[in-house]
């Protein structure tokens, strides 16, 4: 419910909902649930750039996921204050925060999140000022040259493809409304 309202511009009923569901999971001693709406505050004062409570957030629930095993809900609370770090200006934290969840991601054999997380390492190096560090990052990844060269053709592909598709409506449109001169 509480989603449901950030999602339909309501975020202080969406955090009402959520602190609300907070103290429930806290009353009956459930600490996934509890972590679960932590993090769920946590991304709802991301979205309204109220970082140091996003943080306070995202921490105490990375602590709860912690303490209970629940590797997935701390691999994203710890991207998720990557990422709180990351607006806030404080870089150093932000790449800490990323590599311990891609360590996580590793240890939990989840490639896809590897991937991604590796790509939000190289932006937080690169907040952090070091750009060799994005470079060196994306030359030890377990791939050849050839392959970053030709899933960059194919992104680049992929994009123009879609782009030009989503051209063709006009002229679809056009000859559907009237009679153009194609000539």
């Amino acid at each position: 419910l509480g989603n449901l309202y950030k999602w339909t511009s309501q975020p202080e009923r969406s955090l009402e909902i959520l602190a609300e569901a907070a103290r429930d999971a806290e009353q009956i001693g459930d600490p996934i649930l509890l972590g679960e709406c932590l993090y769920q505050i946590g991304s709802a004062h991301a979205e309204r750039d109220d970082l140091e409570e996003a943080a306070t957030a995202l921490n105490r629930a990375t602590e709860l996921f912690s303490r209970t095993g629940h590797m997935r809900g701390q691999r994203a609370c710890l991207l998720s204050l990557g990422a709180v770090y990351g607006k806030r200006g404080s870089p150093v934290e932000a790449e800490e925060s990323t590599e311990i969840a891609l360590r996580l991601a590793e240890d939990m054999d989840n490639q896809i999140a590897v991937a991604t997380h590796m790509t939000q390492l190289a932006w937080t190096s690169n907040l952090a000022g070091r750009f060799d560090d994005a470079v060196e990052l994306l030359l030890t990844m377990p791939i050849r040259e050839t392959e970053v060269v030709i899933g960059k053709f194919l992104a680049a592909f992929a994009f123009l493809a879609i782009t030009l598709c989503f051209s063709l409506t006009i002229p679809a449109t056009l000859m559907y409304l009237g009679k153009p001169d194609i000539g």
